[in-house]
């Protein structure tokens, strides 16, 4: 194979690594920021309403997503 070829070769491949990095880090990113809005759900629905149910199933989402390995990194 000519010296041409295997220079097309890895740039292909190299572009092709870069896309799925960037796809991953943009997944990343969008994981942690649906996390964040389910956390600031959570804490105004148990600070700014009356303790219904539904306040302490907000209280153990938050213990819930606290543990979080996302959010913690």
């Amino acid at each position: 194979m000519p010296a041409q070829a295997w220079v097309t070769l890895i740039v292909g491949v190299l572009a092709v690594v870069g896309v799925a990095l960037t796809v991953r880090q943009r997944t990343r990113a969008d994981n942690r920021a649906q996390s964040w809005q389910r956390i600031t759900w959570c804490l105004e629905r148990t600070v700014y309403r009356d303790t219904t149910r539904a306040n302490r199933l907000s209280i153990s989402r938050v213990d819930c997503t606290a543990s979080c390995r996302l959010l913690c990194e």
